[in-house]
């Protein structure tokens, strides 16, 4: 069964405002046995920067998060005052339906969706780079093995 080469969905990300095409990544992550040594070599290099790529990603997700919660807090506040000021009782429920209605809410919450989505694919994609690791090794170790085999066959 030949392996997919494109992602069933958007795979597209933005990371401090660059664009990546995760579609782009497959040859980064293929294992050509033709060419162990060469991809063993390059390994640390592809792995290095995804997994930089990955942990930015991470950091705009707490940012995200932490943003989320300010506005949470900042339209909590608000939305308390407001409801004193016109005598009406506050309760939880009431407050945090009310923020779930405010689109400075809603924006920071699709903001930390996408920041969310982003972090999680780049994780994916490094522990992706993990398993490559491991078969580029696998395959180099068999490869050393079958030589060796055809070496001693050959004495």
């Amino acid at each position: 069964m030949p392996v997919p080469k494109n992602l069933p969905v958007d795979g597209r990300i933005k990371i401090d405002g660059v664009e990546f095409d995760l579609d782009t990544l497959y040859p980064d992550l293929r294992v050509d046995p033709a060419h162990i040594i060469q991809q063993l070599t390059d390994q640390a290099a592809i792995y290095g920067y995804w997994a930089v790529l990955s942990e930015e990603a991470d950091v705009i997700l707490f940012s995200k998060k932490r943003t989320l919660e300010r506005v949470e807090a900042d339209l909590d506040e608000k939305l308390r005052k407001e409801a004193r000021d016109e005598g009406e009782k506050v309760t939880e429920t009431v407050i945090q339906r009310r923020i779930l209605r405010e689109d400075d809410y809603n924006d920071a919450m699709d903001e930390m969706v996408e920041a969310r989505r982003n972090a999680s694919y780049l994780g994916r994609l490094v522990r992706a780079l993990e398993q490559r690791l491991s078969v580029l090794i696998a395959v180099n170790n068999r490869d050393r093995a079958e030589m060796a085999a055809v070496g001693r066959e050959g004495s």
